[in-house]
Formats: structure tokens, C-alpha cells, sequence
């Protein structure tokens, strides 16, 4: 029998035994999971009167790892609470298996939100808007326990047909949607970032900047600037999601490893606090004009990182680099820039495409 089998149950039995004695819900949760790792019964009942007798062996893979969190998790939320003293031995096992300190909590934490209620997990994902309003129907037929814009609200494409004037009236429906709903994630692009930021503006602007209606867009940004931000991560049927506005390339991640330390999406977010930050968000490689290695999570493109993401043990979920009716989706990455939204599901693998029908 596989070692690291056996020592995700052992863990489970260790954990269950943290105050004192296992309880008849959590043996079925642990004989639940034992069953999925295909112990049988004997091995099972060995590891319950014996767990010192097996020598844990760490997961290899981000989808092991994540899954045998997720199953600590559940058992922790067996009486429907977090117990301190779990709490603790969960996230030491998280830093074991190669998860930065300073994200275990978080990370614990937003599975046990999702455990909770057995509300929808499902994430509703809305790439590049640009005052388009497809987003209005995908959150008006379904109810999704996360909506997510990838930002870039507004300067649409003129050939497109939609105003500015429209945009921004557009803009302001997303942020009262926003407003009325606790489930909403509102990303910055480059196309809010040059109104979000003078400094981002002085150093990167980016094109078809409404000036007339420049300071307008600055005062939304900065009335509503807690809805906003640059990144946002989940963990979902075992896989770690990193969303962002155009992802992280490798040569930008090197040039601002210093500044950033830890990549995750409060990392990514504390850029928007200093003027070095921001200057590092204004970063634009030569792929889309600039004079930089790497192009920012608000200005790379798709190019930069489609075939070598620099997160192995994260997926990455981005737009910003438009294509023409089929997004960019491997393994590593998906560019959604399609001008419709997506879904991730839980219990189903990979990002499926909304399709609704106007009535």
C-alpha cells in the first residue's frame, strides 16, 4: 500500500484524536475517504489502534495536496466549527506540504466558507467588459457562489459600435451590482488602471483614454476603491486558481521577485499601496510595445506565458489578450478574452463557456 495513502488517513486520525477521542461522524468521514484511497478494512483498523506505525509520505502532486486539505478541512467542520487546536494542525501540515506560512490560514479558511451552508461554489467568470453586457444575463439566470470581472470596464473598441457614454453607464450598473452582492470580485486592467492611478498613467497609458471624461472615471474609481483589486485566488476540486487581469509571466515575476516575495493574491493586491507597486503593475514588455522584460498582470500578453507559466502548482485564469472567438486554454493557463463569460464548476472539471439566449 502506498505510504502517502496511508499517512493522509493516519493524518486524519491524528487530527480527529486532537481533543481527546474521534467522533462517530468523523470515523465515517475518515472510513469515507479510506475507501477513496482503496485501504481496506483491516489497514483501516491497524491505522486507528496503531497511526504511529506508519511513516507519513508527502503528496507529489498540487491536486493530491490540495485534496487531502480539503479533507482535513471537512473533518474539522464535523461539529460545524473550527477548533483551534486543529486549526493549528492543519496549517502546519499545509507548511509541510510546501505552502507558504503566510497564505495556510487563508487558504484553510476559504475551504471551510465553501463548506459551510452548502451554498452554489460555482465561479461565474466575466472577462474584459469594455461596456459590453453580457455579464448581465449569466448573473441574472443562475445564482453562482462567486461573480468575478476580469476588469477592463470601459474604452471599448469602436468597431464594436458601443459609446464611451454607454461604457460608463455600463460601468456604473457593474458597480451597483457589485454594491448590492457579497459574492462579487472586481479586478483591475490596464484600461482602469490609467484612470485608477496618475502615477500608472504617467508611466503606461494606455489606448483610447477618454480624456473629457477622465476626471469622472478617476472619482468612481477612487469612491469605490474597495471594490477593487488585483487579484483573487480559490481553491476548487483540488486545483489552486489564480485570477488576474492578463497573469503572471516569468520575466516579470523575476524582474519584481523582491518587491512582491510571496506570489498569491494578497501579495499580487499590496501592489496598489506604494508608487513602486504601481510602477511595477506599469510594466509593458516589447510583445505589446513597451520597453520592459515582462509585461505586468494588468498589461502582459497571453504570449508571455502561455507554454511557460512560472506558478507550476497554480492554474491561471486571465484575459486582456483578445482572440477572436475561441479562448486560449492548456493545462497551466486560460485566456478568456472572448467577449462572453465562463463557469467553473464545482465537481466538474475544466472552465466551461456560459452560453444563454436572449429571449
Amino acid at each position: 500500500m502506498d505510504n502517502k495513502r496511508l499517512g493522509q488517513v493516519k493524518n486524519l486520525i491524528m487530527l480527529a484524536l486532537a481533543d481527546g477521542k474521534a467522533s462517530e461522524s468523523e470515523l465515517a468521514l475518515i472510513a469515507s475517504v479510506a475507501s477513496r484511497e482503496e485501504l481496506t478494512q483491516d489497514e483501516l483498523n491497524n491505522l486507528i489502534e496503531h497511526p504511529e506505525s506508519v511513516h507519513i509520505e508527502l503528496p507529489d502532486n498540487e491536486e493530491q495536496k490540495l485534496r487531502y486539505i480539503e479533507d482535513m478541512v471537512a473533518l474539522m467542520m464535523i461539529d460545524g466549527d473550527l477548533d483551534d487546536k486543529e486549526l493549528a494542525m492543519c496549517k502546519l501540515y499545509a507548511i509541510e506540504l510546501g505552502y507558504e506560512s503566510t497564505i495556510v490560514e487563508k487558504m484553510i479558511l476559504d475551504i471551510a466558507d465553501r463548506l459551510r451552508g452548502g451554498a452554489s461554489h460555482d465561479i461565474l467568470i466575466l472577462p474584459d467588459i469594455h461596456g459590453r453586457t453580457f455579464w448581465k444575463e449569466a448573473v441574472a439566470r443562475e445564482e453562482f457562489g462567486t461573480v468575478i470581472f476580469l476588469g477592463d470596464y470601459v474604452d471599448p473598441y469602436p468597431r464594436e459600435g458601443i459609446s464611451n457614454e454607454t461604457a460608463l453607464a455600463n460601468f456604473r450598473e457593474v458597480i451597483d451590482y457589485a454594491q448590492a452582492h457579497d459574492n462579487v470580485v472586481m479586478l483591475l486592467g490596464n484600461h482602469d488602471m490609467h484612470y485608477y492611478s496618475r502615477v500608472f498613467r504617467g508611466q503606461a497609458m494606455s489606448s483610447r483614454y477618454w480624456l473629457e471624461k477622465a476626471p469622472e472615471l478617476t472619482e468612481l474609481f477612487t469612491q469605490h476603491q474597495a471594490l477593487f483589486r488585483l487579484a483573487w485566488e480559490r481553491t476548487l476540486n483540488g486545483h489552486r486558481y489564480l485570477f488576474t487581469h492578463s497573469g503572471v509571466n516569468e520575466a516579470w515575476l523575476n524582474a519584481n521577485r523582491d518587491l512582491l516575495g510571496t506570489v498569491d493574491a494578497d501579495h499580487l493586491n499590496r501592489l496598489l499601496d506604494s508608487d513602486e507597486g504601481i510602477l511595477a503593475l506599469a510594466q509593458v514588455s516589447w510583445m505589446r510595445g513597451g520597453p520592459d522584460k515582462g509585461g505586468s498582470i494588468v498589461w502582459g500578453d497571453v504570449y508571455e506565458l502561455l507554454n511557460n507559466s512560472p506558478l507550476p502548482d497554480i492554474y491561471q485564469i486571465f484575459g486582456h489578450s483578445q482572440q477572436r472567438n475561441v479562448p486560449l486554454i492548456n493545462d497551466r493557463v486560460a485566456c478568456l478574452d472572448v467577449r462572453r463569460p465562463f463557469v467553473l464548476r464545482q465537481g466538474q472539471p475544466g472552465i466551461e463557456p456560459v452560453e444563454y439566449t436572449l429571449d
